[in-house]
């Protein structure tokens, strides 16, 4: 690829440091208390990235890390103290509060507030989940789906997010033309699917995915259950005649 675990690594050191005008007090305190809003249903969640940050953007997902690592690259780059600050106030206000959560065009990158029991605890009091992912390309040919750390991360959703989402009913996910996901193959990574995911759930959609056999075996165990299923532009089949539906 042209670009080493090392480069990435080093465009993450020069990151400017985290500042407290990066995360200002009152949104720290609106974050934190979303029950004065005694009417707010859902919380839509997307950190903007300027030009730079886009064009690099490929390879902060390039190498898998271990959690010494998110949590050592989380002191001292800003845009992930940002938001781990952020998820780490909306996850202080327990579960139930919001109905629905919305993490938009996210980094292939994990967070420490997302491994907290608070953080599970308020993915349980949802009823929907709405998660798309950041794609890419470097500009050579190489899409996001051939970076390791993108693969471990598609591999982790189950982990970071679907095996707590005890109350939703909704699930919409969306990968990326540049990473599907679905099957576990070079330069793929396998749907983290399974039968004891999401018991309430009622209503699933999906984009950029390969129908898989974890997927099917969450389709049939909720089959009691399930009230629409909605895949866009999604493989049917892997290989060289395949195409999107």
């Amino acid at each position: 690829m042209g670009h080493s675990q090392d480069s990435d690594q080093g465009s993450e050191n020069k990151a400017y440091l985290p500042a407290p005008s990066d995360f200002p007090s009152v949104v720290e305190d609106t974050l934190s208390n979303l029950p004065r809003f005694p009417k707010l249903e859902r919380l839509s969640v997307e950190f903007p990235f300027g030009d730079e940050a886009i064009t690099n953007g490929f390879y902060h997902a390039e190498a898998p890390e271990e959690p010494a690592q998110i949590e050592e690259r989380e002191q001292r780059a800003g845009w992930r103290a940002l938001m781990r600050n952020t998820y780490a106030a909306i996850s202080s206000n327990g579960p139930g509060v919001v109905k629905g959560l919305s993490l938009r065009n996210i980094v292939a990158k994990e967070s420490m507030a997302w491994i907290t029991p608070g953080w599970r605890g308020f993915l349980g009091g949802l009823e929907r989940f709405e998660l798309s992912l950041r794609g890419g390309e470097n500009g050579a040919g190489w899409c996001m789906s051939t970076n390791e750390g993108y693969q471990d991360f598609v591999g982790a959703l189950g982990r970071l997010f679907f095996n707590h989402l005890g109350g939703a009913t909704h699930l919409t996910g969306c990968f990326t033309d540049e990473g599907p996901a679905g099957i576990n193959e070079i330069r793929l990574t396998a749907l983290p699917f399974h039968a004891g995911q999401m018991p309430r759930l009622q209503h699933i959609s999906l984009s950029y995915v390969f129908i898989c056999p974890p997927f099917l075996t969450l389709l049939n165990s909720h089959a009691e259950t399930l009230r629409s299923v909605r895949l866009e532009k999604c493989f049917a089949i892997y290989g060289p005649d395949s195409s999107m539906s």
